[in-house]
């Protein structure tokens, strides 16, 4: 199974120092940034990109990296439920 692109962007940054806009979000981020940046369910794909592109820019890809990071950061210091049955630990 090849990459999805999610997966395949993740390491740009960190390898190459190669900021881009985001064009792709995964399913199962698409569901943590419902709640994160709209607090409702069912919000467009293509909104959360156009939304976070005119937010960030180049580094839109960048950006939702470091929110999911701090996110799994916060969780572990101290759980959140709704993020627990997201990601079912």
């Amino acid at each position: 199974m090849p990459w999805a692109p999610e997966s395949a962007r993740i390491p740009e940054y960190p390898a190459c120092h190669h900021c881009f806009p985001l064009h792709h979000v995964a399913p199962g981020n698409k569901k943590v940034y419902w709640r994160l940046l709209y607090n409702r369910r069912l919000v467009p794909a293509r909104k959360i990109i156009k939304d976070l592109n005119q937010r960030y820019g180049d580094y839109g890809s960048l950006a939702v990296n470091y929110v999911c990071e701090d996110l799994l950061w916060r969780h572990r210091r101290e759980p959140i439920s709704w993020l627990q049955k997201e990601i079912r630990l």
